[in-house]
């Protein structure tokens, strides 16, 4: 076993190969402040015979070097090697060292639950195993997609702290959205931390805007002149960003995928550096397949009996599977542990059924009140595509809760346990993926439950996301409630009081005009009766 024990004024000895790995912003970089911030200073040697993806770390009193990982490696894998004398880091990308360092700061006691916690280690002590251990991602290409959210620099760190490399902000539009829903300092972080960027959805209408021409989703109606301004004005995109991890993504939203196809090859005649994201159906012709990547989405919500529900087979070029929940959240955010769980069991089968990519998703919430509350289910799928063990994922799953929010955890935990044995109705054809109050309490028990957990949790000397939490399950029951209610005064109250305690008044615009809780409040309940 490697000890690392730091008193005062002991400093960790960091080897690399240039000064420049050390910058700030650097994988070494962020070590160095990040022990810094614990009260460990550090030395830096310069060692030219290191590789560019390398790190070597001693305590300065052991006066030896610290062991080579010695491995050529690919994409985001990385190595830690342990000696008795120290500790090497080493991956064949700077994306990749940012995960070996990372891995080793969560050794060492650091954590990330939401956004805006970080929490350090309390001792500057600890023990290493010794030996080399490869750390290979279970998926490749592993997506957040993130449709109305705003997208600070905090969440984009913190989804890179949970091993997402993909980020989906969908419409290119967002670029200039006077809401700064991707502002210009997220986008200079996603290239400061190497994560690839997919652009896009179902953007043609938007494309017709820029054009100046009326809304038409209907590919098949476009002339030759028309589709040529179209590609023109999908290139000029790609050029304006001048991003090269960026893929563009351009699905049918109606008939034509034939017209599409040929659309998007004549695209990748065009610009041999552009890579493109399409739907698994859209029939590419075999040569341009490398430069695709074929998204499916598993668009009905894996609960019970649709957990093991057979995917979509993946097809040539590389495959993307969404992992599409579907709801809103501030209506059935309370289910999303359990979401999690399941969506980690289709991971697993994705994995089985040779997918080389997932996206998960967040849509149409206030983003950082929901990572707040729900932070630990998203990162236990972020590292569930990372490990693809759901042993392993439950196990981070319970430390995450325990980090996010200390003494309820153990509440929280015991109402997943007992909400994995709830049953949920069939959904009719036409609204598979979408959740109402009675769709998720369907008894007066389970009411009764929720109610409890509320109450354990306000008794457990909460915190701010264990507060959000227990307000998010309330805002659950009362929607149940709002349901059985006759008088149309008493539900007028009702809702008032919803609308106040889900803070709709705070939301975005945005967000108000798209989220269901805010249009099912205003359709049946804020209106006055007729």
């Amino acid at each position: 076993m490697l000890e690392l024990v730091f008193g005062r004024g002991d400093t960790l000895l960091i080897t690399v190969s240039e000064r420049s790995h050390v910058s700030a912003g650097s994988p070494a970089g962020e070590l160095r402040a990040s022990l810094q911030s614990v009260g460990i200073g550090s030395e830096v040697r310069i060692d030219p015979d290191l590789g560019p993806f390398e790190i070597h770390l001693q305590a300065t009193s052991t006066g030896q070097e610290a062991l080579s990982a010695g491995k050529k490696l690919e994409g985001d894998e990385f190595v830690q090697a342990t000696a008795l004398n120290g500790i090497g880091l080493q991956s064949g990308t700077r994306r990749g060292l940012f995960y070996a360092v990372w891995n080793l700061m969560e050794q060492m006691g650091w954590s990330w639950p939401t956004p805006q916690m970080t929490l350090e280690p309390a001792a500057t002590s600890w023990t290493f195993p010794v030996g080399s251990f490869v750390h290979t991602p279970a998926i490749q290409l592993r997506a957040f997609y993130c449709e109305q959210v705003e997208i600070t620099p905090e969440m984009i760190r913190w989804l890179a702290h949970h091993r997402y490399n993909t980020l989906f902000p969908s419409n290119p539009s967002r670029f200039a959205d006077p809401e700064g829903q991707f502002p210009d300092e997220s986008l200079a972080l996603v290239a400061d931390l190497d994560i690839d960027l997919i652009v896009g959805g179902y953007c043609l209408p938007w494309l017709q805007e820029v054009l100046g021409q009326p809304p038409n989703e209907d590919w098949t109606s476009f002339s030759p002149v028309q589709i040529r301004k179209l590609q023109e004005a999908l290139l000029q995109v790609w050029r304006d960003i001048g991003n090269p991890n960026v893929r563009f993504s351009v699905w049918p939203a109606g008939p034509g995928e034939k017209v599409l196809a040929g659309f998007l090859e004549k695209i990748l005649l065009q610009d041999t550096s552009i890579t493109l994201e399409t739907r698994l159906g859209v029939p590419i012709s075999a040569g341009h397949c490398p430069r695709v990547l074929f998204s499916a989405v598993d668009d009905s919500l894996p609960l019970h009996s649709e957990i093991d529900r057979p995917l979509p087979p993946p097809l040539r070029g590389q495959s993307l599977l969404f992992l599409n929940s579907g709801w809103d959240s501030q209506m059935a955010g309370v289910l999303d542990p359990l979401l999690c769980l399941n969506q980690c069991r289709r991971i697993s089968h994705a994995i089985e059924a040779g997918y080389n990519g997932i996206a998960a998703s967040l849509c149409c919430v206030p983003a950082q009140s929901h990572l707040e509350r729900f932070g630990f289910a998203p990162a236990t799928v972020g590292y569930m595509l990372w490990e693809g063990s759901i042993e392993a994922s439950w196990k981070r799953c319970c430390a995450l809760l325990e980090a996010q929010f200390e003494l309820g955890a153990g509440a929280i935990r015991s109402l997943m346990e007992e909400m994995a044995g709830w049953d949920f109705p069939e959904k009719q054809p036409e609204t598979p993926h979408r959740l109402h109050c009675h769709d998720i309490i369907d008894s007066e028990e389970k009411r009764d439950r929720l109610d409890q957990a509320v109450a354990e949790i306000e008794e457990s000397s909460p915190t701010v996301p264990l507060l959000e939490l227990a307000r998010a399950m309330a805002t659950l029951v009362n929607l149940y409630d709002l349901e059985e209610l006759g008088d149309y005064h008493e539900s007028l109250a009702l809702a008032r009081t919803i609308w106040k305690q889900s803070g709709i008044e705070q939301w975005p615009a945005w967000l108000q005009q798209a989220a269901p809780l805010v249009q099912h409040l205003l359709k049946e309940y804020l209106q006055p009766p007729r």
